[in-house]
């Protein structure tokens, strides 16, 4: 089974192999999520390459990530406006919930925030920093 967690501090949707304990985010269950092969962008892509997020509009818990926003069928699928998070391991997605409420408490304590801030502070947690 698999679990979609949406992460306020990063408007961020993280997808997890087990239940996810004890985190202050709101947790679905039984989702499915279909990556596409060629998601990561390759030296032939366009600016326009990108993953998207997406939700299908007849079943709330099925997420598809596109690459290009010219393939989603809106009669299908429409998109979620939040960041594709990951997928997860349960140990992996423990030591990344710690860093990520800690990163959060700090950022609601913080005014203003410098453009780009969210999507670096992400890419730090993923990198284990």
């Amino acid at each position: 089974m698999l679990y979609a967690v949406t992460v306020e501090p990063f408007n961020a949707i993280c997808f997890v192999s087990e239940r996810p304990d004890d985190n202050p985010w709101e947790v679905q269950e039984g989702v499915g999520l279909d990556i596409p092969f060629n998601l990561t962008k390759g030296p032939s892509d366009g600016e326009d390459a990108w993953p998207i997020l997406c939700i299908s509009t007849s079943d709330p818990r099925y997420y598809k990530l596109f690459k290009y926003r010219r393939d989603i069928d809106p009669a299908q699928f429409r998109p979620v406006e939040r960041h594709f998070g990951g997928l997860f391991s349960k140990p992996t997605w423990e030591r990344f919930a710690k860093l990520a409420a800690r990163e959060g408490a700090i950022r609601d304590s913080d005014g203003d925030e410098p453009p780009g801030a969210t999507e670096e502070a992400v890419a730090m947690i993923k990198r284990g920093g």
